[in-house]
Protein backbone atom coordinates (compact mmCIF):
# COMPACT_ATOMS: atom_id res chain seq x y z
CA UNK A 1 0.00 0.00 0.00
CA UNK A 2 1.35 3.40 -1.02
CA UNK A 3 2.23 5.64 1.91
CA UNK A 4 0.01 8.69 2.20
CA UNK A 5 1.79 12.06 2.27
CA UNK A 6 2.14 13.64 5.68
CA UNK A 7 -0.62 16.06 6.56
CA UNK A 8 0.21 19.74 6.22
CA UNK A 9 -0.63 21.44 9.52
CA UNK A 10 -2.21 24.84 8.93
CA UNK A 11 -2.65 27.69 11.38
CA UNK A 12 -5.05 30.37 10.15
CA UNK A 13 -4.29 33.88 11.36
CA UNK A 14 -7.05 36.45 10.96
CA UNK A 15 -5.58 39.94 10.89
CA UNK A 16 -2.00 38.73 10.55
CA UNK A 17 -0.63 42.04 9.26
CA UNK A 18 -1.10 43.83 12.56
CA UNK A 19 1.73 44.47 14.99
CA UNK A 20 1.32 41.23 16.94
CA UNK A 21 0.13 39.16 13.98
CA UNK A 22 3.05 39.78 11.67
CA UNK A 23 5.61 39.16 14.40
CA UNK A 24 3.76 36.02 15.46
CA UNK A 25 3.75 34.55 11.95
CA UNK A 26 7.46 35.17 11.37
CA UNK A 27 8.41 33.87 14.83
CA UNK A 28 6.15 30.82 14.51
CA UNK A 29 7.52 29.87 11.08
CA UNK A 30 11.01 29.89 12.57
CA UNK A 31 10.01 27.90 15.66
CA UNK A 32 7.50 25.32 14.46
CA UNK A 33 6.78 23.06 11.51
CA UNK A 34 3.34 24.60 10.95
CA UNK A 35 2.17 26.37 7.79
CA UNK A 36 0.34 29.68 8.02
CA UNK A 37 -2.56 31.28 6.17
CA UNK A 38 -2.81 35.00 6.77
CA UNK A 39 -6.32 36.37 6.12
CA UNK A 40 -5.90 40.12 5.96
CA UNK A 41 -6.82 42.66 3.26
CA UNK A 42 -3.64 44.69 3.91
CA UNK A 43 -0.28 44.12 2.24
CA UNK A 44 2.18 41.82 4.01
CA UNK A 45 5.52 43.36 3.04
CA UNK A 46 6.88 42.90 6.58
CA UNK A 47 6.28 39.15 6.55
CA UNK A 48 7.55 38.64 3.01
CA UNK A 49 10.72 40.59 3.78
CA UNK A 50 11.41 38.39 6.81
CA UNK A 51 10.25 35.19 5.15
CA UNK A 52 10.35 35.45 1.33
CA UNK A 53 9.79 31.71 0.71
CA UNK A 54 6.21 30.59 0.26
CA UNK A 55 6.26 26.90 1.11
CA UNK A 56 4.73 27.53 4.53
CA UNK A 57 3.18 30.98 4.26
CA UNK A 58 0.11 31.97 2.26
CA UNK A 59 -1.67 35.32 2.17
CA UNK A 60 -5.37 35.61 1.36
CA UNK A 61 -5.87 39.32 0.78
CA UNK A 62 -9.55 39.41 1.64
CA UNK A 63 -12.00 40.77 4.19
CA UNK A 64 -13.16 37.69 6.09
CA UNK A 65 -16.67 39.08 6.52
CA UNK A 66 -17.08 39.89 2.81
CA UNK A 67 -19.67 38.03 0.74
CA UNK A 68 -17.14 36.02 -1.28
CA UNK A 69 -14.64 35.33 1.52
CA UNK A 70 -15.72 31.76 2.27
CA UNK A 71 -15.75 30.90 -1.44
CA UNK A 72 -12.18 32.14 -1.80
CA UNK A 73 -11.08 30.14 1.23
CA UNK A 74 -12.88 27.09 -0.14
CA UNK A 75 -11.03 27.49 -3.45
CA UNK A 76 -7.70 27.84 -1.66
CA UNK A 77 -8.08 24.47 0.03
CA UNK A 78 -9.29 22.85 -3.20
CA UNK A 79 -6.03 23.91 -4.81
CA UNK A 80 -3.94 22.17 -2.16
CA UNK A 81 -2.66 18.94 -3.65
CA UNK A 82 -2.01 17.08 -0.42
CA UNK A 83 -3.63 16.20 2.88
CA UNK A 84 -4.00 18.89 5.54
CA UNK A 85 -5.41 19.60 8.97
CA UNK A 86 -6.36 22.82 10.72
CA UNK A 87 -4.26 23.07 13.86
CA UNK A 88 -5.52 26.44 14.99
CA UNK A 89 -7.38 29.65 14.20
CA UNK A 90 -5.88 32.79 15.70
CA UNK A 91 -8.09 35.89 15.63
CA UNK A 92 -5.92 39.01 15.86
CA UNK A 93 -8.27 41.35 14.01
CA UNK A 94 -7.56 44.98 14.85
CA UNK A 95 -10.29 47.16 16.32
CA UNK A 96 -10.85 50.23 14.13
CA UNK A 97 -12.88 53.04 15.68
CA UNK A 98 -13.47 56.39 13.98
CA UNK A 99 -15.53 57.87 16.79
CA UNK A 100 -13.50 57.57 20.00
CA UNK A 101 -15.90 59.51 22.21
CA UNK A 102 -15.98 58.35 25.81
CA UNK A 103 -19.79 58.44 25.83
CA UNK A 104 -21.34 57.72 22.44
CA UNK A 105 -20.99 54.65 20.25
CA UNK A 106 -21.13 55.13 16.49
CA UNK A 107 -23.50 52.63 14.86
CA UNK A 108 -21.15 52.53 11.85
CA UNK A 109 -18.16 51.66 14.05
CA UNK A 110 -20.17 49.07 16.00
CA UNK A 111 -21.43 47.20 12.92
CA UNK A 112 -18.08 47.31 11.11
CA UNK A 113 -16.15 46.00 14.10
CA UNK A 114 -18.65 43.31 15.09
CA UNK A 115 -18.56 42.05 11.49
CA UNK A 116 -14.77 42.08 11.39
CA UNK A 117 -14.09 40.85 14.91
CA UNK A 118 -16.84 38.29 15.39
CA UNK A 119 -19.09 37.55 12.39
CA UNK A 120 -16.31 36.77 9.91
CA UNK A 121 -14.55 34.45 12.37
CA UNK A 122 -17.79 32.63 13.22
CA UNK A 123 -18.57 32.15 9.51
CA UNK A 124 -15.12 30.62 9.01
CA UNK A 125 -15.51 28.27 11.99
CA UNK A 126 -18.97 27.23 10.81
CA UNK A 127 -17.70 26.50 7.29
CA UNK A 128 -14.92 24.25 8.61
CA UNK A 129 -17.38 22.43 10.87
CA UNK A 130 -19.77 21.84 7.98
CA UNK A 131 -16.88 20.42 5.93
CA UNK A 132 -15.81 18.19 8.84
CA UNK A 133 -12.27 19.56 8.75
CA UNK A 134 -12.20 21.25 12.14
CA UNK A 135 -11.48 19.04 15.14
CA UNK A 136 -8.67 18.45 17.62
CA UNK A 137 -7.53 22.05 17.26
CA UNK A 138 -7.44 25.39 19.07
CA UNK A 139 -9.01 28.82 18.74
CA UNK A 140 -7.08 31.78 20.13
CA UNK A 141 -8.69 35.21 20.39
CA UNK A 142 -6.99 38.54 21.06
CA UNK A 143 -8.50 40.11 24.14
CA UNK A 144 -7.41 43.12 26.15
CA UNK A 145 -7.11 44.35 29.71
CA UNK A 146 -9.94 46.65 28.68
CA UNK A 147 -12.33 43.73 29.14
CA UNK A 148 -11.40 43.63 32.82
CA UNK A 149 -10.41 47.13 33.85
CA UNK A 150 -11.49 50.62 32.92
CA UNK A 151 -8.91 52.69 31.05
CA UNK A 152 -8.53 55.39 28.42
CA UNK A 153 -10.02 53.32 25.58
CA UNK A 154 -13.47 54.12 24.17
CA UNK A 155 -16.61 52.41 25.43
CA UNK A 156 -16.93 50.55 22.12
CA UNK A 157 -13.42 49.11 22.51
CA UNK A 158 -14.31 47.84 25.99
CA UNK A 159 -17.59 46.47 24.62
CA UNK A 160 -15.89 44.56 21.78
CA UNK A 161 -13.14 43.04 23.90
CA UNK A 162 -15.64 42.00 26.55
CA UNK A 163 -17.82 40.39 23.89
CA UNK A 164 -14.88 38.47 22.45
CA UNK A 165 -13.92 37.11 25.86
CA UNK A 166 -17.49 36.02 26.59
CA UNK A 167 -17.94 34.47 23.13
CA UNK A 168 -14.71 32.50 23.53
CA UNK A 169 -16.05 30.82 26.66
CA UNK A 170 -19.28 29.93 24.86
CA UNK A 171 -17.28 28.47 21.96
CA UNK A 172 -15.19 26.45 24.40
CA UNK A 173 -18.35 24.86 25.76
CA UNK A 174 -20.14 24.29 22.45
CA UNK A 175 -17.11 22.99 20.54
CA UNK A 176 -15.73 20.73 23.27
CA UNK A 177 -17.46 17.72 21.67
CA UNK A 178 -15.20 18.23 18.65
CA UNK A 179 -12.17 18.46 20.94
CA UNK A 180 -11.77 22.11 19.92
CA UNK A 181 -10.30 24.42 22.55
CA UNK A 182 -11.02 28.14 22.76
CA UNK A 183 -8.98 30.62 24.80
CA UNK A 184 -8.26 34.33 25.00
CA UNK A 185 -4.95 36.13 25.46
CA UNK A 186 -5.24 39.31 27.53
CA UNK A 187 -2.50 41.79 26.68
CA UNK A 188 -1.48 45.01 28.33
CA UNK A 189 1.47 47.02 27.04
CA UNK A 190 3.44 45.02 24.48
CA UNK A 191 6.97 46.00 23.52
CA UNK A 192 7.74 46.02 19.79
CA UNK A 193 11.45 46.52 18.93
CA UNK A 194 10.44 48.32 15.72
CA UNK A 195 8.75 51.06 17.76
CA UNK A 196 10.84 53.91 19.15
CA UNK A 197 9.36 54.96 22.48
CA UNK A 198 9.31 58.53 23.76
CA UNK A 199 10.80 59.41 27.14
CA UNK A 200 7.27 59.72 28.52
CA UNK A 201 6.36 56.24 27.33
CA UNK A 202 9.56 54.79 28.79
CA UNK A 203 8.78 56.49 32.11
CA UNK A 204 5.23 55.09 31.99
CA UNK A 205 6.60 51.58 31.54
CA UNK A 206 9.04 52.05 34.40
CA UNK A 207 6.26 53.12 36.76
CA UNK A 208 3.55 50.68 35.69
CA UNK A 209 5.32 47.40 34.97
CA UNK A 210 6.27 45.62 38.22
CA UNK A 211 8.53 43.04 36.58
CA UNK A 212 12.10 44.28 36.30
CA UNK A 213 12.29 42.78 32.82
CA UNK A 214 9.70 45.27 31.57
CA UNK A 215 6.57 44.70 29.48
CA UNK A 216 6.11 41.53 27.44
CA UNK A 217 7.53 41.65 23.94
CA UNK A 218 5.81 40.62 20.72
CA UNK A 219 7.88 37.43 20.96
CA UNK A 220 6.54 36.72 24.47
CA UNK A 221 3.01 37.05 23.10
CA UNK A 222 3.90 34.89 20.08
CA UNK A 223 5.21 32.14 22.36
CA UNK A 224 1.97 32.20 24.34
CA UNK A 225 -0.10 31.84 21.16
CA UNK A 226 2.14 29.02 19.96
CA UNK A 227 1.63 27.24 23.27
CA UNK A 228 -2.17 27.61 23.08
CA UNK A 229 -2.37 26.10 19.58
CA UNK A 230 0.05 23.30 20.39
CA UNK A 231 -0.78 19.87 21.85
CA UNK A 232 0.93 21.03 25.06
CA UNK A 233 -2.24 22.99 25.92
CA UNK A 234 -4.58 20.08 25.16
CA UNK A 235 -6.37 20.43 28.54
CA UNK A 236 -6.73 24.22 28.53
CA UNK A 237 -10.00 25.69 27.25
CA UNK A 238 -12.53 28.34 28.17
CA UNK A 239 -10.01 30.54 29.91
CA UNK A 240 -8.34 33.93 29.54
CA UNK A 241 -4.59 34.14 30.04
CA UNK A 242 -3.18 37.53 30.98
CA UNK A 243 0.26 38.46 29.69
CA UNK A 244 1.08 41.92 31.04
CA UNK A 245 4.19 41.62 33.26
CA UNK A 246 2.03 42.48 36.27
CA UNK A 247 0.56 45.66 34.82
CA UNK A 248 -2.94 44.75 36.01
CA UNK A 249 -1.86 44.26 39.60
CA UNK A 250 -3.39 46.74 42.08
CA UNK A 251 -2.19 50.35 41.77
CA UNK A 252 -0.38 49.86 38.45
CA UNK A 253 -3.20 49.93 35.92
CA UNK A 254 -4.72 53.14 37.22
CA UNK A 255 -1.38 54.90 36.84
CA UNK A 256 -0.92 53.93 33.23
CA UNK A 257 -4.48 54.87 32.32
CA UNK A 258 -3.80 58.40 33.54
CA UNK A 259 -0.49 58.70 31.72
CA UNK A 260 -1.31 57.42 28.22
Amino acid sequence: MKNLPEKKKFVIVIGGNGRIGRNFIVHAIDNSDYSFINIDPADDDFILKKYPHKERYFHLKIYLNSENAINEIKQFFKNIDHRFSILGIVNLTKVNIKNKSDITISEEDLIANVNAQIVGTMNLINYFLEENILSNCALVHAGSLSSKLVNHQSILYHYLKGAIESASKSLAYKLAKFNIRSNVIICGLVNDPSFELTNRQLKTQEICIPLESGPPSVIDVSNLILFLISPSSRAITGTSITIDAGMSLPDTYTVISSLI
